[in-house]
This record gives structure tokens, sequence and C-alpha cells, in this order.
């Protein structure tokens, strides 16, 4: 009998290599579209149950909390930073945009009318042009033991 010749091991192709990185590929693109397209509806989700939790305080004026921002945004001063401001503010156009109707709001005047008390609680005093009136809000900050400030606003 003769030895039968054996062919050596061809090479292995990267061609496996490629495909499986193309396919990773096109799976990092699909979530990362999926989350561009999905992330406004969960803002808007978690926007809805935060109006939910404020509509349920009895001793509050309730007012939608929204994540736009105004062309006008909110005057200078008060203790809060500029997203507190704006989720004030934003508030604030939403509650006579949807009460009232209006959407003609200016922010005129920011004032502190109570400063932090020893749980951090303090008040300020917005002055805004509403639907032709001048009117003043009452604002009441509270830090959340979670983290965050929670806000009140009452007429």
């Amino acid at each position: 009998m003769e030895p039968q010749s054996q062919e050596p091991p061809k090479p292995k192709s990267n061609k496996l290599w490629l495909w499986i990185g193309g396919v990773v590929l096109v799976c990092i693109c699909i979530v990362v579209i999926a989350a561009a397209v999905a992330g406004p509806i969960i803002q808007k989700t978690f926007n809805d149950i935060n109006n939910s939790l404020q509509s349920s305080s009895p001793s509050s004026t309730s007012v939608p909390v929204d994540t736009s921002v105004p062309s006008s945004g909110p005057a200078a001063g008060g203790l809060g930073d500029n997203l507190l401001k704006t989720d004030v503010w934003n508030s604030i156009v939403n509650f006579y945009a949807s009460s009232q109707s209006c959407s003609d709001v200016t922010s005129k005047q920011i004032e502190i009318t109570q400063k932090p008390d020893s749980k951090g609680v303090w008040v300020e005093t917005w002055t805004v042009d509403a639907c032709g009136q001048t009117s003043t809000l009452n604002v009441t900050f509270t830090p959340n033991p979670k983290g965050g400030t929670d806000y009140k606003i009452t007429q």
C-alpha cells in the first residue's frame, strides 16, 4: 500500500471575522437608532408621571411640567440653577396655556422672599405678565431627600 498524500490544512479565512464584525456593527446601529426614536417617548412618559404626582398634591395649584424651553425664559434672579428655573418656568407657561389658552407669558422678576431654612426650603416670588395681566406667583422649593429639588407654585 502506498501512503496517501494529505493536503496541508488550508489557512482559515478572515471572511468569517469580517462577517461577525459587520453583524455587530449593524446591531450597534440598530440600538443607537432605537434609542434616538424611543428617547422622546420615554421623556414624555416620565413627564406624564411627574404631572400625575404633582396633581395629587392637595395643597397647591397643580401645574404640568414640560421639558421644552420657552424662547423668552425666566427672569434673572432666584436661588435655583438654570435647570430648576427652566422647569418652574415651563410649568408656569404650561399652566397659562392649558387653563387660560394663553401663550403670551413673559417673566418679569424673580425675588427671594424666604431664604433657605434649616431644611433647605426657600420661597421665591415670580412676577409674570400673562394674557395682558401681571400676576405674582409664590414658588416654594423643597430639597428632595432622593436628590434634586421639588417645587410648588401657588397664586
